[in-house]
């Protein structure tokens, strides 16, 4: 009864959100997901937009710190902000809400927000860009996202997250707002806040350039065997890991290490990604890494949940896409913190 009840639930959610109206949104038509039309950044053929470097932040789920999605701000030679929300891999939004100004004039509810969009089932949307008008050089932004995720085959799940930038590290929006004085947190409950600053007289010609951004791992064996640092088992800082749309415990993911060898099967393949999530490297930020995670974990969705019997061996294109990892993970180690 009480699946059935959920279900009614989780139908009737979605049937609200295909229903609602796209508010206030400023959608800025893209025919590359890096770069704006030309049509959308040329005030005329002969002065086109040129930008500053980009500023990227997470959209992250504070209940298991969990990275579904990231945002692109870049200031425009046109004085515009141009901001893009991206989802992590199998995740699609559901809606999105933007703000960019002083904390003062921060409402309380998303349906005062100037920049939002709402996206109806069967929320085909991983991508979208709004352009804020003439902002002031430093200003709060308070970004959300919805997301959904979607099996392999492209069902919808009723795994639904909230994201926020800078949700995972950042202050406490109702605090940080005075909201939780006046009981009036509203649809701010929850949720965070970045302060964004222009990098001053930094405009470019001509257009800009995906760059991979600077992000690190720990090594495997903070998590899956003896401590580099400690020379001892280190606990996980998380009960678990979701890896391929399954949750891993400490317990079992140390099992899956302890059966694992050099050839590279479903297990094998599970340690690189879990390790990347577990050192909160931010993957999603990097089109490289971005898109070998979803290539394993793909894959790792049709195999099942792993046990330390399982022995799968990778395909090639998996197995492409896992030394990228390792490659990743033995170049970019994360400087030590003293725990």
């Amino acid at each position: 009864m009480k699946t059935t009840v959920s279900t009614i639930i989780f139908l009737a959610f979605i049937f609200l959100v295909s229903c609602s109206k796209i508010e206030n949104a400023n959608k800025l038509e893209t025919t590359d997901p890096e770069i704006p039309s030309t049509t959308s950044i040329q005030k005329s053929a002969e002065s086109p937009v040129t930008f500053c470097e980009e500023t990227i932040m997470a959209l992250c789920w504070k209940k298991s710190n969990l990275q579904v999605g990231y945002i692109k701000i870049k200031r425009g030679s046109d004085n515009n902000l141009y901001v893009s929300f991206r989802t992590a891999p199998s995740f699609y939004f559901m809606e999105v809400n933007l703000f960019c100004g002083q904390a003062v004039a921060l409402p309380a509810s998303f349906t005062h927000f100037p920049y939002r969009m709402s996206f109806a089932a069967p929320f085909p949307s991983q991508e979208q860009n709004f352009i804020v008008n003439n902002p002031s050089a430093t200003c709060m932004i308070v970004a959300e996202a919805l997301v959904v995720k979607k099996a392999s085959n492209g069902n919808i799940t009723s795994d639904i997250k909230q994201g926020w930038a800078n949700g995972c590290n950042g202050p406490n929006l109702c605090e940080q707002t005075g909201h939780d004085k006046n009981n009036t947190c509203g649809d701010l409950s929850g949720g965070s806040s970045f302060t964004y600053s222009d990098p001053g007289n930094c405009f470019i010609q001509g257009p800009t350039i995906a760059v991979e951004p600077d992000l690190c791992s720990y090594p495997i064996a903070c998590y899956f065997g003896v401590h580099p640092l400690y020379n001892t088992l280190l606990a996980w800082k998380v009960p678990s890991v979701n890896v391929g749309s399954f949750y891993y415990s400490e317990k079992e993911g140390r099992a899956l290490a302890d059966s694992t060898d050099a050839v590279m099967d479903a297990k094998y393949v599970f340690l690189r990604v879990a390790t990347l999530k577990l050192s909160n490297t931010g993957y999603v930020m990097s089109p490289t890494l971005s898109a070998a995670v979803q290539t394993i974990e793909t894959w790792l969705e049709t195999v099942g949940k792993l046990n330390p019997a399982t022995s799968i061996p990778a395909n090639n294109t998996v197995n492409q896409a896992t030394k990228v990892l390792d490659q990743f993970i033995s170049a970019h180690q994360c400087p030590w913190r003293i725990e």
